[in-house]
């Protein structure tokens, strides 16, 4: 009886046990055979340079085969696109993905980049396998993997507005404007239509801005007549020791010397489209000789918020003088909007001369 007992219980624990490991199989459903981009949406810089790698991933399937396919490249729905030949080359073997024997991801170079001088905003490309050959496309946890966006960001600058002084009407005669009390200054041809005073005020007529001139009475001293307003080389060139330097953007430029209290030059309003980024004052200025304590040369951008934070600082000692400088100097984001260039220029001494070559508002839009 005892021996009954005994194979009864063993053959119950074999049947347990087998039932047991059936459980313990992991069978793998169809969701995980997919392919995928490392990314639904990925962003390249346009000065990036070389080929644009992507990871492709494989999962499951027949591992030790390799496994060929193809895909499609194609604009996107909506916004810029990007353009072959322009903004990128396709690399040999371009539309086609090998996973090697044994390999469940790969790099594939999509594009090489294009590093052109146009400024025309970002533009995309989109990439899609053409046939998936029984795999799904996308992760589980991120089926939109199954296709890329691949965006190249804009990294040209596009002008606003700029000036080099060369449209402005230059004359070789006088070399000094009188400076009257009133806070804008007036072109003396308003008046005489014959003088050949440098000019103070511009209206555009072109494509560079236009600017005028006023002084400001809180600290003008002197109204006798000085050199300021736009100059060009040849009128400098006639009385060349009084001037330390010459115009090297062009041949003409705006400068103010001896000002005896503080003048400011303003250029036509810009308008910013929303959404500019990058958004920086470029300009080109030379500073003569020394200044005392508060003089120097400022620029703002102005909006409707007012002046701001100078975005060039040049004032006193500290100033850097007898030295051509060229700058960009980022605008703060929060005050990308529209607005103007704004020039401070305060000396009260003839070797306090300050030579402005070139202005411009740049920015990625």
């Amino acid at each position: 009886m005892k021996l009954y007992k005994y194979l009864i219980l063993s053959l119950g624990f074999i049947v347990f046990s087998s039932c047991d490991d059936t459980e313990n199989d992991v069978v793998l459903s169809s969701e995980f055979d997919y392919l995928a981009f490392e990314s639904s949406a990925i962003g390249v810089s346009e000065a990036g340079g070389g080929p644009v790698l992507v990871m492709i991933t494989r999962s499951t399937g027949d591992i030790n085969k390799e496994l060929s396919l193809n895909y499609t490249i194609s604009a996107p729905a909506t916004g810029r696109p990007a353009i072959a030949g322009t903004d990128y080359t396709l690399p040999a073997g371009s539309g086609t993905i090998v996973f090697p024997s044994g390999q469940a991801t790969v790099q594939v170079p999509l594009i090489d980049l294009i590093d052109n001088d146009l400024s025309v905003g970002n533009r995309s490309i989109n990439f899609e396998i053409d046939d998936p050959k029984g795999f799904l496309l996308g992760s589980p946890d991120a089926p939109e993997t199954g296709a890329l966006v691949l965006t190249i960001n804009e990294d040209d600058l596009f002008t606003f507005g700029e000036t080099s002084f060369e449209e402005v009407t230059t004359f070789v005669g006088d070399r000094t404007f009188p400076k009257t009390p009133t806070v804008e200054q007036v072109n003396s041809q308003v008046a005489t239509p014959n003088s050949t005073d440098p000019l103070v005020d511009w209206t555009r007529t072109g494509a560079e801005m236009g600017f005028d001139t006023s002084s400001l009475a809180s600290n003008l001293v002197d109204l006798g007549g000085e050199a300021i307003g736009v100059f060009s080389n040849e009128n400098m060139e006639t009385d060349p020791d009084s001037f330390e330097t010459r115009f090297v953007n062009g041949t003409q430029g705006y400068l103010g010397s001896d000002l005896d209290g503080t003048l400011e030059v303003r250029f036509d309003e810009l308008m910013i489209p929303a959404g500019t980024t990058n958004l920086v004052l470029e300009i080109s200025y030379f500073m003569g000789q020394t200044y005392e304590d508060e003089e120097g040369f400022f620029v703002y951008w102005e909006t409707a918020d007012g002046l701001g934070d100078a975005l060039v600082f040049e004032q006193g000692p500290a100033a850097q003088v007898s030295q051509w400088i060229t700058v960009q100097v980022p605008i703060p984001a929060a005050r990308a909007v529209n607005g103007r260039v704004l020039m401070q220029l305060w000396g009260t001494a003839d070797a306090e001369t300050i030579f402005v070559d070139y202005v411009a508002i740049k920015g990625i839009k």
